[in-house]
């Protein structure tokens, strides 16, 4: 009677086993996880002949086979132009009865998480903006339709003086702060005129520049990588900022 017991409470392991998708409610769904394999799609840093072929961020940048350019599947999807790489960093299990112990955990749980990630940067990489970030969607390779998410790779660099507060107020260039008013003295002659010192709209134009740059190189020093200060040659001196990328009208 026990050898009976036992017998039936493995097919009602192995009938759960074959019913289960992969996922990470359950330490069942996160072997099975981990033994699927999956592709990768680049997102709009891809050329323009793919934006119509591989969609958006809705179909994880993966409307269209083809759209892969790296993941553990067995074509092995590669190119000569993606930015990373992804495979997997650590074997899959050898037999779904015998479960992973790293995906073992209190169920359902944040712990046990047992798919980790091998993500390489290639030599497209450099020179690239990425505290703009680039991102990537992930396809599950399995029966029916393919569940994915989205994902993005940002750099992310602290200001020095992050910590400190940064004062709001007039621009003291254009605006300069109010002198003291002081009892006025007696001329030396009738014939005395003040002269006032007026700075002239270039220099004023170089002194905002000069200030403009100090202010972002300590606020925000990984925009000074790749960054233009537009200015109107005329007052009132509205000033902009610009950065490369590429635009797309749906994003």
């Amino acid at each position: 009677m026990p050898h009976t017991q036992s017998h039936q409470t493995h097919n009602l392991f192995i009938s759960t086993h074959r019913s289960a998708q992969p996922g990470c409610d359950n330490a069942i769904r996160r072997t099975l996880l981990q033994a699927t394999d999956f592709y990768v799609c680049p997102g709009y840093h891809r050329g323009c002949a793919f934006h119509n072929k591989c969609g958006g961020e809705s179909d994880h940048y993966c409307a269209s086979w083809g759209c892969e350019t790296t993941g553990t599947t067995y074509w092995k999807p590669t190119s000569s132009w993606d930015y990373i790489t992804v495979s997997r960093n650590s074997p899959p299990p050898s037999n779904y009865l015998h479960r992973n112990p790293l995906c073992k955990g209190s169920e359902p749980s944040t712990q046990g998480w047992c798919l980790p990630l091998d993500i390489k940067f290639t030599n497209h990489a450099k020179g690239k903006d990425w505290a703009h970030g680039f991102s990537w969607g992930l396809h599950l390779y399995q029966v029916g339709s393919d569940a994915g998410l989205t994902f993005t790779i940002k750099l992310l660099k602290e200001p020095v003086h992050a910590s400190k507060p940064i004062p709001i107020g007039p621009n003291p260039i254009l605006v300069p702060p109010l002198q003291s008013l002081s009892e006025p003295q007696s001329p030396t002659s009738a014939n005395h005129v003040p002269t006032l010192l007026v700075s002239s709209p270039q220099n004023l134009v170089l002194t905002l520049i000069n200030q403009t740059f100090l202010t972002l190189n300590a606020t925000s020093p990984d925009l000074m990588d790749n960054c233009w200060l537009c200015y109107h040659s005329q007052p009132p001196f509205y000033e902009g900022i610009a950065i490369p990328g590429t635009f797309f009208p749906h994003q």
